[in-house]
């Protein structure tokens, strides 16, 4: 994301927009995020909109977070 829309709320709000997708299927349990450790604005989303830190990455460097509550549940 460019510098000047950064910390905007855009990445969250998107984010959130994915969540809520996902959760429309009836048939998804929860939802896997992965990204890499370095850029902390993507962790710092993924646990404002209620992702957790699990286990391994699917590669050297890339950590996992699970979201395993629905959108307003």
């Amino acid at each position: 994301m460019l510098p000047e829309f950064q910390r905007h709320g855009f990445a969250t709000e998107a984010a959130c927009g994915l969540l809520q997708r996902a959760y429309g299927d009836p048939g998804v349990e929860y939802v896997v995020a992965e990204t890499l450790s370095d850029p902390a604005p993507s962790i710092a989303v993924l646990h404002r909109i209620g992702f957790e830190l699990v286990g391994d990455g699917s590669e050297p460097g890339v950590i996992p977070f699970e979201h395993r509550t629905p959108l307003g549940a």
